[in-house]
This record gives structure tokens, C-alpha cells and sequence, in this order.
């Protein structure tokens, strides 16, 4: 090596273009905000939860490396789900890593709807795939006869459908997903990351084709702080993407804590209802707002358009009274001066509401 080269050119030869052109993934910072930006749960378990959960910790090993499968922790997912034996189950360090591990097992191309969850297309560019997105519809519905056009000319080895979808929140048409799966010939993988606040499941299909994944998180069941994700598939498919599982990939305090979680479903049951119907509060406040354009949704989010006012502008606004949301004005141009806010507990809804006003009005 030269040693009078300068670091920048040492990076610019051998780091690859498509990653040099990226920018980090970045969180902003919300010590001190109203944080409804990253759909997460506002709720937290009860004490005597959590003294139950902490007895359950005190006898792990940390010695030891986890159980390489988790296979309680599959089989206990596996009962909660109702999966039949005919599926098998891999879990990953949040639904990211499965969603890495899913394109490094079938390469590319990868397709997608857009806009969507948006790390389909991070993960794609940054293993060096094609990524292929296809545009909605402008009431955010699948363009059917785009996906028709573009499985048949490219034959993507992977399709992903967000259901409900991130970040308009609404979910697609059950029946037009389902003739998809006929005509691809690759694995199409339904994430179904807000199943909780949907209650709408394609596990029938997962049961009947070959070609077909369930992909959901524990993130937005309650327990973001794991960072635990599960891909459930027919076992061949589930046999070949786990030959390149890292090693340990879940530890051992995630699974003793998820499968303490499930025994806990109905407290986590009973959380998503009042969520359900805060969303459905939030949404009837916004509309509301005569200059807001408000998109249905079936997660725990919501999406709005402001029509007479800068979004970027009003986000700023909004940050400056200590209200932390998400800004998606830029990110695709179907979701021009769009704003999209979680929805939080009843108390931080209204405070989102009230500065949201003053946001407008000022």
C-alpha cells in the first residue's frame, strides 16, 4: 500500500459504489419528545409482568450460547400461530435479517410494490440485486396489471407484499395477492409485521402453495427492544435460507423472553384492541383538519396528507414542540407533503392533535 494515500481514495477503490452513494440508516433522537415515529407500542408491561419475566431470566445460562433454532421458542410460536406441521419456522434477529437471509438464499431480482417497507429495497441494492418496484395505484392499491407485466418478463426469484402496507397502512386486495402467487414462480413473501392491529393473515395460503413465506416481527406485538423476527415457510424452503444463518443469530434473553411474551398474549391482545380503537379516535380528529387528506389504515399508524400547507414546514413545527413523528415528504412521489404518525396512548394522541393545530395555524 502507498502510504502517502489518502484515506478517502483507499475508501473510494475498494469500497463498492452502490455503498459509497448510500446514506447510514439513521434514527432520530427522541430523549425528551412524544415519540410516534417508528410504530413501536407505547405501553410497557406491569410490574407484576415484569417480576414474573425476570424470574424467568434468573436461571439462563449466560455462559453458554443459545439454542442454535430456538426450537422452544418455534414451538411455541408454532402453537400460538397455528401452524401446521407441514411448515417450518426460522427466526432472525429482527424481520430485517430475514429479509436479508431470504435474498441471499434466491438472489435476484427482487420485487416490490412502491411505496413500501424500505428496507426491501436497501437490502437488495446494498447485496448487489436488481430491485424492481412497482408503483401504486394513487388510492395506494396494487396496480395489478404492472405486477402481471413485470413477474412475467423479469421472473423475480422473490416478491414481498407489506400487509397490511408500511407506510400507507392500508391492506391490499386479498384475492388480486393471492392470483399473484399463481403466476410467480419465485417465493412470495407476505410480511405481516401488523398482523396484531389487522387481525388479516395469509396462513391458509402458507398451508396450501409451495411458493408462499409469512414474515412477521415481535417489534410491533410489543417487544421492539428484542429485535426478534420468524419467517414461517414450507420446510424446504425454510432448510435452504437457514444455510446461511449466522451462527446464535437470536440470543439466549430474547428467546426466554418471547416465549415469555406468548404466555402473556392476552395482555398484549388486550393492548392492540386500545390501540385499535385509538387509531380509530386519531383518525376521526384528523379528518377533522379541513386541509388534511387522511389514509384508512389497518396498523398502528396513520398517513396524512396536508393540502394547503408545507409538510416539511409542519414537521418542523411539530419538532419544535416536542412532537417526534415521520416525515415522508421526498421519500417517493406518491407520498408528496405526506406526514405519518403512530399511533400512541390517548394522552400523547392528544397532545399530537393540539400541536398539530397550533402546527396549521401558526
Amino acid at each position: 500500500m502507498n502510504k502517502n494515500m489518502d484515506i478517502k481514495d483507499i475508501i473510494y477503490q475498494r469500497v463498492r459504489p452502490e455503498i459509497r452513494e448510500r446514506l447510514a440508516y439513521e434514527v432520530a433522537p427522541s430523549d425528551g419528545y412524544v415519540k410516534l415515529d417508528s410504530m413501536e407500542s407505547p405501553y410497557v408491561w406491569p410490574e407484576s409482568v415484569r417480576n414474573d419475566w425476570l424470574s424467568e431470566l434468573r436461571d439462563i445460562e449466560m455462559n453458554r450460547y443459545p439454542d442454535a433454532l430456538g426450537s422452544k421458542l418455534c414451538d411455541a410460536i408454532r402453537a400460538w400461530v397455528s401452524l401446521r406441521d407441514t411448515s417450518g419456522i426460522l427466526l432472525g434477529n429482527g424481520s430485517d435479517e430475514l429479509i436479508q437471509m431470504i435474498m441471499m438464499t434466491v438472489g435476484g431480482p427482487v420485487m416490490a410494490p412502491e411505496p413500501t417497507f424500505g428496507m426491501y429495497k436497501m437490502i437488495a441494492e446494498a447485496l448487489g440485486l436488481q430491485f424492481i418496484g412497482i408503483p401504486l395505484m394513487k388510492d395506494f392499491s396494487l396496480d395489478i396489471q404492472q405486477m402481471v407485466e413485470h413477474i412475467e418478463a423479469y421472473d423475480p426469484s422473490c416478491v414481498f407484499f407489506a400487509y397490511p402496507n408500511n407506510p400507507t397502512g392500508n391492506l391490499f386486495n386479498y384475492s388480486e395477492i393471492q392470483d399473484l402467487i399463481e403466476i410467480t414462480r419465485g417465493l412470495v413473501i407476505i410480511d405481516e409485521a401488523y398482523y396484531p392491529y389487522s387481525g388479516r393473515t395469509f396462513v391458509s395460503e402458507l398451508h396450501e402453495k409451495k411458493n408462499v413465506a409469512i414474515l412477521r416481527t415481535f417489534s410491533k406485538f410489543g417487544l421492539a427492544g428484542l429485535r426478534l423476527g420468524f419467517l414461517a415457510a414450507p420446510h424446504l424452503w425454510i432448510n435452504e435460507i437457514n444455510k446461511i444463518r449466522l451462527p446464535y443469530n437470536v440470543n439466549t434473553l430474547t428467546q426466554i423472553s418471547a416465549k415469555f411474551a406468548i404466555q402473556k398474549d392476552s395482555w398484549f391482545r388486550g393492548r392492540a384492541e386500545i390501540i385499535r380503537e385509538e387509531r380509530q379516535r386519531l383518525f376521526y380528529r384528523l379528518e377533522k383538519f379541513t386541509a388534511i387528506k387522511v389514509f384508512p389504515s389497518s396498523s398502528n399508524f396513520i398517513l396524512f396528507r396536508l393540502q394547503e400547507h408545507d409538510a416539511d414546514i409542519i414537521f418542523a413545527e411539530l419538532i419544535r414542540q416536542k412532537i417526534l413523528i415521520r416525515n415522508m415528504n421526498g421519500t417517493d412521489k406518491s407520498l408528496a407533503n405526506c406526514l405519518r404518525v403512530t399511533v400512541g396512548t390517548a394522552e400523547e394522541n392528544e397532545k399530537f392533535i393540539q400541536a398539530l393545530s397550533l402546527s396549521i395555524k401558526g
